[in-house]
């Protein structure tokens, strides 16, 4: 799903979204994380849900990262590419409030449209992206414009069919 960031204002929110975003702007901090840190954090989340997280480098990608008292509670990663900041590399911890996952992305989404960034990819849909109104565009595949990092997951199915990796 990708949502057009102009214009995203505050109020076009679903109302429990801006409450969320209100209590995150009370209690979080945001930061940018360097590729290895973020990756650590990401590596043990996706572990202790019994997924695997391949090692690798993705360009264009910044790592941000909500905190509340110097503690990580979430990240993603946003791949910036032309006129689109594109969701990947997502992680919570389990103790996180869930407002934290909120009030990031519109942190992020709020910093994309200062680059000059002018569409938002969730990177899939589901209801809850569909939370944050604005305007719609058909997913990415359809327009012609496919999410590039969506490449990895049929050669993660082929490195674990083969054995090479568990």
């Amino acid at each position: 799903m990708i949502l057009v960031l102009e214009p995203l204002t505050f109020t076009i929110l679903k109302k429990e979204l801006r409450k969320n975003i209100k209590k995150g702007d009370a209690q979080l901090t945001m930061q940018k994380w360097d590729e290895q840190t973020y990756w650590k954090h990401l590596t043990e989340f996706r572990r202790n849900k019994g997924l695997i997280t391949l090692p690798m480098t993705i360009p264009r990608v910044e790592y941000y990262v909500a905190l509340k008292n110097n503690e990580s509670l979430c990240g993603q990663g946003i791949y910036f590419r032309n006129d689109t900041a594109t969701e990947t590399a997502i992680w919570r911890k389990p103790n996180a409030p869930y407002f934290a996952g909120d009030w990031l992305k519109w942190r992020i989404m709020q910093d994309a449209k200062l680059r000059g960034m002018k569409q938002y990819d969730f990177a899939g849909v589901s209801d809850y992206k569909q939370k944050w109104g604005g305007t719609i565009l058909d997913n990415g595949l359809k327009e012609n414009k496919p999410n590039p990092l969506r490449i990895l997951r049929p050669i993660h199915r082929l490195l674990v069919k083969k054995g090479l990796i568990k």
